[in-house]
């Protein structure tokens, strides 16, 4: 005899089988993006440390020339002006760049995608939990609840990463 809540069981977990293996690989590819952009944060903040450190060397320089100029010898003016306004240009470049504030933003990004994949994981496989395989209304509304959850997650990442909808 056909057991209608065995047989909705039994699909609803071969269904839920199905997407738990393939969720992996999607968590693995979210997990390497974030990691990427953690790696390249603090590459920026390697970088931006050296040139603001380049930008103190040609201050002291520019200080350590300025003390023996003679009105004579403009080799030296120009010295201490060059070192003087290299100084000011990696300063400048470090305040205009403003590396640190958009290495912070992906970083935030990345952590919105994260979250977005997590939650369209849990509406899907919620939805997939709720569904009555014997009732062809409650499929239905299944497939139309994770075709928007899904539009809606990736309206989401579109938004995150300012990615023009097709």
């Amino acid at each position: 005899m056909f057991d209608r809540d065995e047989a909705n069981s039994h699909l609803n977990n071969t269904i839920m089988n199905i997407l738990v293996e393939e969720m992996p690989l999607l968590k693995k590819k979210i997990k390497k993006l974030c990691e990427e952009v953690k790696r390249a944060k603090y590459l920026v903040y390697i970088l931006s440390g050296a040139l603001f450190g380049v930008g103190i060397f040609f201050l002291i320089m520019a200080l350590s020339v300025t003390p023996s100029i003679s009105p004579d010898k403009w080799d030296t003016i120009f010295a201490s002006l060059g070192f003087g306004s290299a100084s000011a240009t990696s300063f400048v470049s470090v305040l205009l760049l403003n590396p640190i504030k958009k290495i912070q933003q992906a970083n935030s990004d990345a952590s919105q995608a994260e979250m977005v994949f997590y939650s369209w994981q849990l509406g899907v496989l919620l939805y997939i939990r709720a569904m009555d395989i014997t009732d062809r209304e409650s499929i239905k509304e299944a497939a139309g609840k994770i075709e928007e959850i899904t539009a809606m997650s990736i309206d989401l990442l579109e938004k995150y990463y300012e990615i023009e909808p097709e």
